[in-house]
């Protein structure tokens, strides 16, 4: 019998760090950010999650259709070099500085883009610059972040994002500089 027990206790004991990290199904638990965390360009807090497909699955036709019959397939001005996030404008709230923890976005001359924080990319999708209507339309890869389409305004080494109403997002603009490499996180600063 005490052999029994010290069996059944061995095996419960096993079993328990085995499964140290790990959910109720077994699997191990992954991280995942939320869509305001993983992506900075996000303009979709209180939509609901039906209302982001029906934008993805509108939009997705739209942009395979652009990318099809477009002359232009890449835009130098726009996939040159990558563009660090220097302010976003969601309504009425501004995100600017250090609150922007690095953010950056980097559009391919293969009409895919990815973006990230600092050294760590986030995500990727696909995106259309129509040059003669001046709009951009973006699909993320995470089907969890709705589509979304601007007016590029690009001059020189910065770029503006204004927000098209299509898919909800004329409330939001944001300002881009160019710059040839990804941003640096700050060294921490010492406390005293």
């Amino acid at each position: 019998m005490k052999y029994f027990i010290f069996l059944a206790f061995s095996i419960m004991l096993l079993n328990c760090k085995s499964n140290k990290g790990t959910g109720v199904d077994g699997a191990t638990a992954a991280v995942v950010k939320s869509v305001e965390e993983q992506y900075i360009l996000s303009n979709q807090k209180n939509m609901s999650d039906s209302l982001v497909q029906v934008h993805r699955n509108a939009a997705m036709p739209i942009l395979e259709h652009r990318l099809k019959t477009t002359t232009v397939k890449s835009v130098t001005g726009l996939d040159k070099d990558i563009w660090h996030f220097e302010a976003i404008l969601k309504g009425s709230d501004i995100t600017f500085g250090e609150n922007l923890k690095g953010a950056w976005i980097d559009f391919g001359d293969d009409a895919t883009y990815k973006y990230g924080s600092f050294g760590d990319t986030f995500g990727g999708g696909k995106y259309h610059y129509d040059v003669d209507k001046g709009s951009l339309i973006m699909i993320d890869n995470d089907k969890r972040i709705k589509a979304q389409e601007f007016q590029p305004l690009l001059t020189n080494d910065a770029l503006v994002f204004v927000g098209i109403s299509t898919y909800g997002d004329n409330n939001t603009q944001a300002k881009l500089l160019r710059n040839t490499a990804l941003p640096i996180k700050p060294e921490p600063k010492p406390v005293y």
